[in-house]
């Protein structure tokens, strides 16, 4: 009841108020049919203003919030890829031997509508990334992620990270790489089966870096067309 004091108090002295100043008009103006009158067409009023504003002003609201919400999503998806994504993807490329089949897409992703960003999106999503076990640098790649996991953690604490659904899977996708180096140790230890299943890890992580990589670009396209043309200048699929 407490949590409701301060409401039920000023819904008390609203009535009492409303209550007075129809006794004043009706003692000066003896007019009882029009109070009665006001009175009803208020409350055959009073639906409408509900829907008004608790319906689609209420949605406008939500609307504006959740634009804002994702253009603050966006922004950390830049973070991210400035600050690791974008050295992760260079170092998956140079292990990558089939990535020769995107790259020529990739290297004319800035002069391409909505329509060729769509068809380069999904060309990503069918992708069969060739991660070669013998061509990739664990010892670099583990020291990067371990000086960049405070970052990682920081990122993970964002309490909006869940409403981007595939930013999220990213970013555990990286996260779950750096749990399995601190796990397994000394790389020099490490057995086929260990390799093998980084090896897995990788190519999970590289498929995500990849396709957020795209959205994000969309977005940068369509929002901040100089965020765009700096970012396709920094385009790691092409920049090793």
């Amino acid at each position: 009841m407490k949590k409701y004091k301060t409401e039920v108090i000023l819904g008390i002295i609203s009535f009492t108020l409303s209550f007075v100043l129809y006794t004043i008009h009706l003692y000066y103006f003896h007019d009882l049919n029009f109070i009665i009158s006001d009175l009803t067409a208020q409350i055959a009023y009073l639906p409408i203003y509900v829907f008004l504003t608790s319906v689609i002003i209420e949605q406008l609201l939500s609307m504006r919030s959740k634009a804002e919400m994702i253009r603050k999503l966006n922004t950390l998806v830049g973070v991210f890829y400035s600050k690791v994504g974008n050295d992760l993807i260079k170092m998956f490329v140079k292990s990558d031997v089939n990535i020769e089949q995107l790259k020529n897409d990739l290297k004319g992703a800035g002069n391409r509508n909505n329509e060729k960003y769509s068809y380069l999106k999904a060309a990503i999503s069918n992708y069969k990334s060739g991660i070669n076990e013998q061509l990739t640098d664990l010892d670099t790649l583990k020291e990067f992620l371990y000086t960049n996991s405070d970052f990682m953690l920081n990122l993970m604490s964002n309490p909006n990270l869940m409403e981007h659904h595939t930013f999220t899977e990213l970013i555990l996708a990286v996260a779950h790489l750096i749990q399995e180096f601190k796990f397994r140790g000394d790389i020099s230890n490490y057995t086929k089966e260990d390799i093998a299943h980084i090896h897995l890890d990788i190519e999970r992580a590289y498929k995500l870096l990849m396709v957020e990589w795209i959205n994000y670009m969309i977005h940068l396209k369509k929002e901040y067309p100089y965020l765009h043309n700096l970012a396709l200048r920094e385009n790691p699929f092409i920049i090793n």
